[in-house]
């Protein structure tokens, strides 16, 4: 049988609204065409990292002129070894059955870029296929690990009994013992939050919808003692929390301050979850930085979470955080966070070329996985 004849080339601003409708069926319209319109500005028309010679995707068209496949390509500013550097990142790879020989043409388009490669949300097929192909994965403590604070403690026991059983009618007759179980979950987080006794008049919290000049200097230790991390300038972290409507509404963002001055900020997203039928929202910390060490700091962070969990306009049902920032586990365990184990993945290339004793700062807010839902 012939296979049918199609070509690929680099995406386009014109082919934006077709793609938009072909990645709507692709996902199930998880995503509808306006909000992968959206993206598209975001990641290849506002992105701070974008410039001419980036390419933003290649896009597979058959005989008759549809489309049959694509790869994204999303360029983000780095620091590597205390020098700007863009980074580029894989993202929404998918082609059609008919084109499945043409998918190692896409990733070779992607692999031939003279730059460091991120791929931070691989399926198990495509990391076997990665790390052959000499991508390293990152090993981190905050990979395999995943803490969760219950913000809403009837709907938290909700969420528990619908992910545990597909049973409806085990799930409606558990949910009845729901006043209960709230009741020992707040008696528990209040005997943890009284024990710690780490509050600290000296640092406050509070929820900002845009980053200052005064984020420029901020991250200037971490990026002194980090070999690898994400640029965080105002104007990136602007980009990434608030980039654009549909964004800003699925993130918030509180900001921890000492005395008056910054130190810090926690960047959350939401995420909704289905079970049995029924939708459950949580927040995500993407994104953390910390310059003090003091338990009164995290103790405000941990409150300033709990305050953007209790004022949503969602009912969340929990926070889910990753120690990604070290010395925060034994913290947030102090706080009533219980871990469970995790799943994340990180693979790169070309982001340590020379040898060096300082580590990675990496967080969700790496790759792509952050932008979506």
């Amino acid at each position: 049988m012939s296979r049918k004849k199609s070509t690929i080339r680099l995406l386009e601003e014109r082919d934006f609204p077709d793609l938009a409708i072909y990645l709507e069926r692709k996902t199930g319209a998880r995503l509808n065409k306006k909000s992968w319109l959206e993206l598209f500005t975001y990641w290849w028309q506002t992105n701070p990292a974008i410039n001419n010679d980036i390419p933003s995707g290649w896009i597979l068209f058959t005989d008759t002129d549809e489309i049959g496949g694509f790869l994204g390509n999303i360029p983000v500013q780095y620091l590597i070894h205390g020098k700007v550097t863009t980074v580029c990142c894989g993202t929404t790879w998918f082609v059609d059955d008919d084109f499945r020989h043409k998918s190692l043409d896409f990733l070779s388009r992607f692999l031939k870029q003279d730059r460091p490669l991120l791929n931070t949300t691989p399926i198990d097929k495509v990391y076997d296929i990665f790390t052959r192909l000499g991508f390293k994965e990152l090993s981190a403590n905050w990979l395999q690990k995943e803490g969760i604070y219950p913000v809403n403690a009837a709907t938290f026991w909700d969420f528990l009994l619908n992910k545990k059983s597909s049973n409806k009618v085990l799930c409606s007759v558990l949910g009845k013992m729901s006043p209960f179980f709230s009741i020992l979950i707040h008696a528990f987080l209040k005997l943890k939050k009284i024990g710690c006794n780490s509050k600290s008049t000296q640092f406050s919290a509070q929820e900002i919808n845009s980053f200052n000049d005064s984020y420029d200097s901020l991250a200037d230790d971490f990026n002194d003692t980090h070999s690898f991390l994400a640029q965080r300038t105002s104007q990136t972290l602007n980009w990434f929390f608030f980039g654009t409507n549909k964004i800003k509404s699925k993130r918030r963002v509180v900001e921890i301050r000492q005395n008056d001055s910054l130190v810090g900020y926690a960047g959350v997203k939401l995420v909704d979850n289905q079970e049995n039928d029924k939708t459950f929202y949580y927040y995500e910390v993407v994104d953390l930085l910390l310059t003090s060490s003091e338990e009164g700091a995290f103790f405000t962070l941990f409150e300033g979470l709990l305050m953007l969990g209790k004022t949503s306009r969602h009912e969340i049902a929990f926070i889910k955080l990753s120690p990604f920032l070290q010395g925060i586990e034994p913290h947030m365990t102090r706080f009533g966070f219980q871990w469970q184990e995790g799943n994340s993945k990180y693979l790169h290339r070309g982001a340590t070329k020379e040898r060096t004793n300082k580590p990675f700062y990496a967080t969700p807010l790496d790759g792509d996985r952050c932008f979506f839902p």
